[in-house]
């Protein structure tokens, strides 16, 4: 018997499998290398200085993710290290199955920043070709994962005592849900509390521009105080306040009660006069009617909602 018809013939199957996985391993290294040598070269995460003089609630979701990961050069730096070694070890034939278990992880973060903060469709679709590359590198060695997973979480040893075995397994139970329920208790659900009393004012969650209020009328004394045509009044969870018209800016602080439908600003300029002002206010879709008293006057403050941004799907 010859040399040649020793060796054994490999299936058409596995053949054909050998070739997609070189070809994806290789469409993924040298797709992944480019991002990462750009980071490492310091080409990537380029903000035009125009967009640091622009209110952050005009920018765009692309140039805040350019300038918050371009932000520190460190660690614009080592986001280009964990996509370029992954990505040179998939253009080597034996250790191409680390470099796609170490890229999923930050491919799958990339995607995810790329969808959620709404960048630029071209780089969505590319991001998303390339995680599904990396799928498809994993499902082909599934087992071999599988093993490695099994190897990391063994079964661990079992106590000799049953009653020590019981109470272990208990305790590994009971501590976590304890420790999440008493930091539930004490510190979310008073916050939690909080935040729903001036939820008329700031929203569900204060991010994008929530508790940005455009001023319709401000009357104090049956007067009309007059204003820049884009005045604004600002509340915030740490319970301040601001009023901004034209040049003109004061701080303040406010209490609200959602229950009760009351507010009081202390400290807030108006007109000149920083008196505290209390009285009840009705929410009506986007519109806020402010209606009290400052040092014997009667006040009238109407707002709606300015650029409030995304908010949580449900409220308080």
């Amino acid at each position: 018997m010859s040399a040649t018809e020793a060796q054994p013939v490999r299936p058409r199957s596995s053949r054909l499998l050998t070739i997609l996985i070189t070809i994806a391993r290789y469409l993924l290294g040298l797709g992944i290398l480019t991002y990462g040598i750009s980071k490492l070269t310091n080409f990537q995460f380029q903000v035009s200085p125009w967009t640091y003089d622009h209110p952050l609630i005009r920018t765009s979701g692309s140039m805040l993710t350019w300038a918050f990961l371009g932000y520190q050069p460190w660690f614009q730096f080592l986001l280009g290290v964990f996509e370029t070694v992954p990505g040179l070890l998939l253009l080597s034939r034996r250790a191409w199955r680390l470099g796609a278990l170490l890229l999923f992880p930050v491919l799958s973060s990339v995607v995810l920043i790329n969808y959620a903060l709404e960048l630029w469709r071209d780089t969505q679709i590319i991001s998303s070709v390339l995680l599904l590359l990396n799928l498809f590198l994993l499902a082909c060695d599934l087992p071999m994962y599988r093993s490695f997973l099994a190897a990391l979480l063994p079964a661990p040893t079992p106590f000799r005592n049953r009653r020590v075995h019981v109470a272990a397994t208990v305790a590994a139970i009971l501590v976590p849900v304890l420790a999440m329920g008493a930091f539930w208790v004490l510190a979310e659900m008073p916050a939690d509390q909080k935040m729903a009393e001036m939820a008329d004012f700031v929203g569900t969650r204060q991010i994008n521009g929530a508790g940005t209020w455009g001023v319709d009328r401000i009357a104090i004394g049956g007067q009309d105080i007059p204003g820049a045509p884009d005045r604004r009044l600002y509340f915030d969870i740490f319970m301040k306040c601001g009023y901004k018209s034209g040049l003109e800016e004061s701080l303040g602080t406010y209490k609200a009660s959602r229950v009760g439908h009351s507010v009081t600003i202390s400290g807030l300029s108006l007109d000149g006069d920083s008196s505290p002002i209390a009285g009840n206010y009705a929410l009506q879709d986007k519109v806020l009617k402010i209606e009290g008293q400052r040092s014997g006057q009667p006040v009238e403050i109407v707002l709606h909602r300015l650029n409030w941004g995304p908010m949580l799907p449900f409220g308080r």
